[in-house]
């Protein structure tokens, strides 16, 4: 008697330019926030391992997050972040989510954003003047995000001469019926 067994791993890979593509895990877990960015629970009952923390990026990570732009100068010497936090999470397609990160609020840095989707394409590249502000807003458009999708927002926060504070991951679901009122609901 033969047998043959295998193993499927649950990552897929995207068409990313760049050396590499990331590996992005299908999220087992979101970290639920209100309209104030206060968390009120995971979905399913989880543990947000990883996410909206202080987290070293792989070099094909970095790669999202190293696009062009137009901000530079006068930025921040030294900094204290804390932690980085998305609400409302899950958030309505033509609304806004808002990407905040405590310790910035007398700052001026730059915020590099990536947005991919669960085939981990790039949604969304964003670059950011924080102007002494610890939250910026991202339009979540029906032209790009789709109801009932993950998405994985990859961010860095750097201030002068490119010094990184801080850099990280966070999961965000798009809702299913278009309200965040009763976030449950939306999953």
């Amino acid at each position: 008697m033969l047998f043959f067994t295998a193993c499927i791993e649950n990552k897929v890979e995207g068409p990313v330019t760049g050396s590499g593509s990331p590996s992005f895990n299908a999220p087992d877990c979101i970290l639920i926030t209100n309209a104030n960015g206060a968390p009120i629970g995971t979905f399913p009952d989880c543990q947000p391992t990883g996410q909206w923390i202080a987290t070293d990026l792989s070099v094909t990570e970095l790669e999202l997050l190293n696009f062009s732009d137009t901000i530079a100068g006068g930025f921040s010497s030294t900094m204290g972040i804390s932690r980085a936090f998305a609400y409302p999470n899950p958030v309505a397609v033509n609304d806004t989510l808002h990407l905040g990160f405590s310790g910035i609020s007398d700052a001026n840095v730059k915020i590099k954003l990536a947005i991919l989707d669960e085939q981990a394409r790039i949604i969304q590249q964003l670059a950011i003047r924080s102007d002494h502000l610890d939250v910026s807003d991202v339009r979540i458009d029906n032209s790009s995000y789709d109801p009932g999708a993950f998405y994985r927002i990859y961010y860095r926060v750097s201030g002068a001469a490119e010094t990184v504070f801080f850099e990280g991951f966070g999961d965000i679901y798009i809702c299913r019926n278009g309200t965040v009122d009763e976030p449950e609901a939306c999953f």
